[in-house]
């Protein structure tokens, strides 16, 4: 994955990002074919199984607390080989799904792509210098965070004994800690873009195109393609 060109990746992305929305919400089957080429990324990224693994169990904490509220809305009634079932719990199940390919796919590029080639990616796609730095500050400072909140609970999860009954005290601690942490990366994000000359980030008038990258960029929409009209 380190091989392919920054801007297809931008591409496929943003091709895999519309094509997994658009897919209807009781449609677990294609969702989950998604999966399967979110699963081929990951293993061709130099982003680990461990760390990975963590992203989405951490992550899923949020995406869940929306999902879950499926049922009690979703009243309908789908059919499934003969067997009757709520149709929000198939609808809250495939946003879990589309979450899941998201996260996979989006950390899989992230890990293998450096952050000014992001930026000139998105500008070469004549994005606003604005937004195209807001994504790329968000995208780095989410998985900085996320890497907080894994220390913190693993921390928690050593002291156990000291920390069997999690009362408001703790979680009051807990939650200024994580506040504080989400301080010191935003400063430290922002004097690694100053040391990097500062907001005006060059961008190359020419893409390197090699015949490997439009290759993978073919027969990756061309796949994905083909999942969402079946």
């Amino acid at each position: 994955m380190t091989m392919i060109s920054p801007f297809f990746k931008i591409l496929l992305f943003i091709f895999f990002s519309v094509i997994n929305v658009s897919i209807n919400k009781y449609d677990l089957v294609k969702s989950l074919f998604l999966t399967t080429y979110c699963v081929y990324i990951f293993f061709i990224s130099p982003i680990t199984l461990r760390y990975l693994s963590k992203i989405i169990l951490y992550s899923s904490l949020f995406i869940l607390s929306i999902a879950i509220l499926n049922p009690l809305f979703d009243k309908n009634i789908y059919t499934l080989s003969g067997y009757t079932i709520n149709a929000g719990v198939i609808s809250a199940l495939n946003i879990y799904i589309k979450f899941l390919n998201i996260v996979i796919i989006t950390s899989s590029i992230i890990s293998s792509t450096r952050f000014s080639d992001i930026v000139n990616s998105l500008k070469i796609l004549k994005l606003p210098q604005e937004i195209a730095l807001s994504m790329t500050i968000m995208y780095r400072f989410l998985f900085l965070f996320l890497s907080d909140i894994i220390q913190t609970i693993e921390a928690i999860s050593s002291r156990n004994k000291s920390y069997n009954k999690l009362n408001y005290k703790y979680m009051k601690n807990i939650i200024s800690s994580m506040f504080q942490r989400a301080l010191y990366r935003s400063e430290s994000i922002y004097e690694a873009i100053l040391s990097k000359g500062g907001l005006n980030f060059s961008v190359k008038k020419q893409i390197d195109v090699s015949l490997r990258d439009l290759v993978f960029l073919t027969i990756s929409m061309i796949y994905i393609t083909i999942i969402r009209v079946i």
